[in-house]
């Protein structure tokens, strides 16, 4: 790519530079990182439990828990939950196989079922319909068809069925987002996915006066459909005397980063402008960061039980939120007596071992050498940033990212946050640490976004600009290349103060494709 070249092509792309919120810098950046490459994380090892995970004590509960209601009490805890993804990929297998064939019956999927998962996919998703919280909506779309899904015989064609779940002819299931797909069904209702992380929120976050404050990030396009729902919970609790104070936001189109050709250069489409792709959910930093609260719990939207199973995902999410101000409190106290200047070499050790035990900091190793004055300076500098407490579960053989210790590029070693891309498998002792790591990352996490004066952190000052990931996808039919930004929780945050819990694998029960929510937690109350 020759730089001075593509800036002298984008002069000529200005006002679509102007049109896209995007600064011509922002670009150059984006191009130059591309340019650079696939970079992979430098792995040194999986954190496990005592290194890099901390199992809190069972004794310490009832404390955290008590720390918990004070903040929530005091209305200082908000949640934020990324929520702007389409359905889609729930449903791909059954996409898939409807693409692969255009009709079909129960005999000849349970004959290919054997050798083809999206055939045992579409199999068990239609011998478990009534299991589904959305069936009795599917089976009133159904009945004008002529078909009772309830009396089908081997030879019916069953491929209307799976068509009138996705297609605007039915629920249209396909253009839903995640959140309002119906997850769970009790026995005078069933609850979408943004429902039930309404009453998660209720259950944890309501203040002294009733007050519960949560944050969604949603597609413009499905505006309408999540404030129908919203208005209708809403309602509800109000009956109750709940004040549910939800907000939203979209994906900032001014994240939108630049394509290119497989070449590396501009990609245009076919009325020759250029081609600004959704850069991943790190882009959602900007969404985070314009939220003015003190303490932020971040959950995807498809990790939610039904409200009557919810009860130790509530505990936990008690004590890790208790769990990080009690943490907090120590940084707080201890920048105060560090801002001062002159404290004692006693006290400088003792908040270096503070950092060392309880926030993983590294320290380089000259800096017992160091003069006091500079001692002091790193310490503000490391202990003065966001602080997260991350939970993690066993892992199980879920994809996903994982808690690593990694060296960065100017040799500081860090807790992590890895996704599976980011690890070159290629290299022996990256690959290892991968197949010893223990422990996978659920996306279930508290965030302190405010510094021990009151005043919020900028958080795209604490990202490894470094960490994006180049994707290779398709625009009219011509491949591209573009760029993702950090992850939301990986690079995103690369420079918090990270703290790894352990939590109980029955926290974490996500929703990935569609029969996930056979699982005997997502299942439904017979009526």
């Amino acid at each position: 790519m020759n730089i001075e070249e593509i800036k002298n092509q984008l002069y000529e792309h200005q006002a679509e530079l102007y049109e896209s919120g995007t600064t011509f810098q922002q670009v150059l950046r984006q191009l130059e990182l591309i340019d650079r490459g696939k970079v992979y994380a430098d792995i040194i090892k999986p954190c496990k439990i005592d290194d890099g995970i901390l199992r809190i004590k069972r004794e310490r509960h009832d404390e955290l828990i008590n720390i918990y209601k004070s903040a929530a009490a005091s209305g200082r805890l908000m949640k934020f939950v990324p929520a702007s993804g389409a359905a889609t990929r729930m449903f791909s297998k059954l996409q898939n196989y409807l693409n692969h064939c255009d009709s079909f019956s129960l005999s000849k999927l349970k004959e290919d079922a054997d050798s083809n998962i999206n055939a045992k996919a579409v199999y068990d998703f239609l011998k478990n319909i009534n299991q589904f919280a959305f069936y009795d909506d599917l089976k009133i779309i159904l009945k004008k068809e002529n078909i009772d899904p309830e009396n089908l015989n081997d030879d019916t064609d069953v491929s209307i069925i799976i068509r009138r779940l996705l297609d605007e002819k039915g629920l249209n299931y396909a253009f839903y987002p995640k959140g309002a797909l119906s997850f769970h069904k009790y026995s005078d209702r069933s609850g979408t996915a943004f429902e039930e992380h309404l009453y998660e929120a209720v259950e944890l976050l309501s203040d002294s006066f009733g007050a519960v404050k949560i944050h969604f990030t949603i597609s413009e396009e499905h505006t309408d459909l999540f404030l129908k729902i919203v208005k209708n919970t809403t309602v509800e609790f109000e009956k109750r005397g709940i004040k549910l104070k939800t907000t939203f936001s979209f994906q900032k189109k001014s994240t939108n980063t630049i394509s290119v050709t497989p070449d590396n250069e501009l990609f245009r489409n076919s009325n020759d402008k250029l081609v600004f792709r959704p850069a991943g959910h790190g882009a959602l930093l900007e969404n985070l960061n314009d939220l003015n609260s003190d303490i932020i719990l971040i959950k995807n939207i498809d990790n939610v039980l039904p409200s009557t199973k919810n009860k130790k995902v509530i505990i936990y999410e008690k004590i890790m939120t208790g769990y990080l101000i009690s943490i907090q409190k120590e940084i707080f106290s201890y920048l105060r007596l560090l801002e001062q200047m002159k404290i004692s070499e006693n006290l400088i050790l003792e908040i270096k071992r503070f950092a060392v035990d309880y926030l993983s900091i590294y320290f380089p190793e000259n800096f017992d050498r160091q003069i006091d004055k500079i001692k002091i300076f790193y310490l503000l500098s490391k202990l003065n940033r966001p602080l997260r407490v991350c939970g993690m579960v066993k892992n199980e053989g879920q994809p996903g990212g994982g808690p690593f210790w990694v060296r960065n590029s100017d040799g500081e070693i860090s807790i992590q946050i890895i996704e599976e891309s980011q690890i070159d498998k290629d290299n022996p002792a990256h690959s290892k640490a991968l197949i010893h790591s223990t422990h996978f990352n659920p996306v279930d996490m508290v965030c302190a976004v405010k510094d021990y004066k009151g005043n919020k952190f900028n958080l795209k000052d604490y990202v490894d600009e470094n960490s994006g990931l180049i994707i290779i996808k398709s625009y009219e039919g011509k491949p591209l290349k573009a760029l993702e930004l950090p992850g939301l929780w990986n690079g995103g945050m690369a420079f918090w103060n990270t703290v790894f819990v352990e939590m109980p694998l029955e926290t974490f029960i996500p929703v990935k494709e569609i029969n996930d929510l056979l699982n005997p937690s997502h299942k439904a109350e017979v009526k």
